[in-house]
């Protein structure tokens, strides 16, 4: 009976050495901010943004370059300004004039009048250039408010006359000008304001990625203006094979119920040896 608890004992210390080479490290998944400056970054016209990211600092001894990574994904995030490049359409409901200032001395002054119109606002588009791939993505269409905007109708000639005026008469040589505006107001027909690019990496990104940790992404305005307002990059990471088993060696450091399990291994071999003499 003992012979056998020793033999017991004894093969609980051969499946703790051989444990202690093939420990692997758990896969680690998690998320680098690139750091804008002020919070967010404005971007128009042909400028180019460059901004990289560094996972080394997220993975411990157990990973090693040419890392294994899987689920790769950046998200950049924007906001459009909403206050260029309105467009008006559809005017309708057109009232009528109305004097607001005036007339003055000589017949002139300002009138208005009001009316209903559809706004839209010009379309943002951003991209990125990450490795040998580029992509896009521009603000979706969306209801807005309610918008106004007044426009000039133009100093309108009210007539001429061919004398001298007094008091509001004229008997001629002057023109009298009236300025029209035309006060719009409607649904504003725009963009929700944010807008992302989202995408798994590939190709020679992740070949770069995997190389040392790093990638360098290129952002840009396609069209328009608009806020870059957050960058990041969410990857996991697995223990290299290579890693796990180098020579049947581990720089893994044995947990206090591995060395005790050991030990009791070890007796077990040193007490069937010692029974096989007797």
């Amino acid at each position: 009976m003992k012979k056998n608890r020793y033999k017991l004992l004894a093969g609980c210390a051969l499946a703790v050495i051989y444990s202690s080479n093939v420990a692997v490290a758990m896969p680690v998944t998690a998320t680098d901010t690139v750091t804008l400056p002020g919070g967010s970054v404005y971007m128009s016209g042909s400028g180019i943004n460059t901004y990289t990211f560094d996972i080394n600092s997220y993975l411990g001894s157990g990973f090693t370059a040419p890392y294994n990574l899987s689920n790769v994904s950046i998200l950049a995030s924007f906001m459009d300004d909403q206050n260029d490049g309105i467009t008006r359409s559809n005017e309708s409901n057109l009232g009528s004039y109305v004097w607001t200032s005036g007339p003055d001395y000589y017949g002139g002054g300002t009138q208005r009048r009001n009316g209903t119109a559809d706004f839209t606002e010009e379309q943002e588009t951003a991209g990125l250039t990450a490795g040998a791939s580029s992509y896009y993505s521009s603000t979706s269409s969306s209801a807005g408010g309610t918008y106004s905007q007044s426009q000039s109708d133009g100093s309108t000639q009210a007539g001429y006359h061919s004398g001298s005026c007094s008091w509001g008469w004229c008997s001629g040589g002057h023109y009298h000008y009236i300025n029209k505006y035309t006060d719009y107001a409607g649904d504003l027909t725009s963009y929700n304001g944010a807008f992302d690019i989202n995408f798994m990496i590939d190709g020679t990104a992740m070949t770069d990625l995997q190389a040392d940790g790093m990638l360098s992404v290129d952002i840009f305005s396609s069209l328009g203006d608009f806020n870059l307002q957050s960058l990041s990059l969410t990857f996991t990471a697995s223990q290299n094979q290579s890693v796990q088993t180098t020579s049947g060696t581990s720089n893994q450091v044995p947990e206090p119920g591995t060395l005790a399990l050991l030990g009791l291994g070890l007796m077990g071999v040193a007490g069937y040896r010692r029974r096989r003499r007797s």
